[in-house]
């Protein structure tokens, strides 16, 4: 399928929810290195694993994504060290959806960092991984002048309530055109927590 796709002018392309894995990755990398206009990735639940997770970095790393979204895809700290090293590069993305890829703390902290490079980020979804303790610390900063942030879903990440305060913080502070923000799960004593969010 992809040796059939290159020469096109194909700006998007979305292969979520087929397990083509690391083995199929090494047609994905020829595909998207002989389609340097493309702008949109989507492969989301494709059991790329975290070996996968660091093959897509290399196929990717001289392209300039706008979206980018691989969620359920098991990429654990290895594979998604390796793609934030490319997005911190890249500087142009605006969207980037990785949920549910077991990302702990050092994972987690090379994907913020990521973010501080993407001037233009909307959407941030890092759902069902790990943001807690540092990770959250460096998340609220991040926010804090995350100016054109739009939508963020940060649920499921086990952060406890002084980090969500920590993170509501840094949103108020810095993401003025916030349009949704989703937190939920998140080991937070709602009662404490809402009445400083509310206050």
């Amino acid at each position: 399928m992809t040796n059939a796709l290159i020469g096109k002018n194909i700006l998007e392309i979305n292969l979520s929810d087929n397990a083509f894995g690391p083995i199929g990755i090494k047609s994905f990398d020829k595909f998207v290195k002989a389609t340097p206009c493309i702008k949109v990735i989507k492969i989301t639940n494709c059991g790329i694993g975290p070996e996968g997770g660091e093959m897509v970095a290399a196929a990717i790393s001289d392209l300039k994504l706008t979206h980018f979204s691989a969620g359920r895809d098991r990429l654990e700290n290895k594979g998604i060290k390796a793609l934030a090293e490319v997005f911190i590069k890249m500087e142009s993305l605006e969207i980037i959806d990785v949920p549910q890829n077991g990302i702990k703390k050092e994972g987690m902290l090379a994907l913020i960092k990521s973010f501080k490079n993407n001037k233009n980020l909307r959407e941030i979804y890092i759902h069902d991984n790990w943001v807690k303790d540092e990770a959250a610390t460096d998340a609220a900063d991040y926010f804090k002048e995350a100016a054109n942030l739009e939508r963020v879903n940060i649920s499921d990440t086990d952060m406890g309530g002084e980090s969500a305060l920590a993170i509501v913080k840094g949103l108020n502070q810095g993401a003025k055109k916030l349009k949704e923000f989703k937190c939920n799960y998140n080991e937070v004593d709602e009662n404490d927590v809402a009445c400083e969010v509310f206050s």
